[in-house]
C-alpha cells in the first residue's frame, strides 16, 4: 500500500479493532472489506463475528484480508449477542484501553479517510463515543445521526440531528476507545 497516509500524530497511533457482526451476506460483507482495505490508516484489525453463516462469508473474508479474527457462532447470537461476543473478546484479550473500537454494519460503505476522521475526533475528546452520520446511498438523505431517548422506561426514542441531544447512538459506525467500550459493560442480547 504505497499510497497509505501516515497518521499525523506519532503519539496517538492506536490499533483500531473493527467489530463486524455478519450472517449470510457474503457479497455485502466482501464489499465492506474492500472499503476497509482501502483505508488510509494501517493499524486496523478486523474482528469478524460470524453468527452461523453457511454461505462461506468468513472463509471469503479471510481470503481477501489477512490477520482476521473470526468469532464463530451458531446462528443464535443475533446483533446484540454478536456485539457481546466482540466485547468479551476484547475484554479477555486484555486489549490496551487506549486502542479503539469501531462497530460497523457490513452494509455500509465509507471513504478512504473514515477511520482517520474518527481518530481525529477521539484524539482531543476523552471519554467520547463518536457516531458517524450515515447517508442512504439511493436517496442521498441523511440517516442514523443519533437518537434521543425520550422515555427511559419504554426506551421510546426519536432520531435527532441536534448533537447536544443525542443520548443513543447507532452502531452503523460507532467509534470509541477500548476503555470506554469496556466501561459500558457490554450488551444485553
Amino acid at each position: 500500500m504505497s499510497s497509505v497516509i501516515k497518521y499525523e500524530s506519532a503519539k496517538y497511533c492506536p490499533i483500531v479493532y473493527v467489530l463486524l457482526p455478519v450472517h449470510n451476506r457474503r457479497s455485502i460483507t466482501l464489499a465492506f472489506v474492500d472499503c476497509l482495505k482501502n483505508q488510509s490508516y494501517e493499524q486496523v484489525r478486523l474482528i469478524l463475528i460470524d453468527d452461523g453463516s453457511v454461505d462461506g462469508t468468513a472463509e471469503a473474508v479471510c481470503q481477501k484480508l489477512s490477520d482476521v479474527i473470526v468469532l464463530q457462532g451458531r446462528g443464535d447470537w443475533w446483533w446484540a449477542g454478536s456485539l457481546q461476543r466482540g466485547y468479551e473478546w476484547l475484554q479477555s484479550n486484555k486489549i490496551a484501553r487506549d486502542d479503539v473500537v469501531l462497530i460497523m454494519n457490513d452494509d455500509t460503505s465509507f471513504e478512504r479517510d473514515f477511520i482517520v476522521s474518527g481518530l481525529d475526533l477521539l484524539k482531543e475528546r476523552p471519554a467520547t463515543l463518536v457516531t458517524a452520520l450515515g447517508y442512504n446511498i439511493k436517496t442521498g438523505q441523511s440517516q442514523d445521526s443519533g437518537g434521543y431517548i425520550m422515555d427511559w422506561a419504554t426506551l421510546g426514542f426519536t432520531e435527532t440531528y441536534d448533537s447536544s441531544k443525542i443520548n443513543c447512538a447507532s452502531t452503523r459506525g460507532l467509534v470509541m476507545r477500548v476503555g470506554d467500550f469496556l466501561d459500558v459493560r457490554g450488551f444485553y442480547p
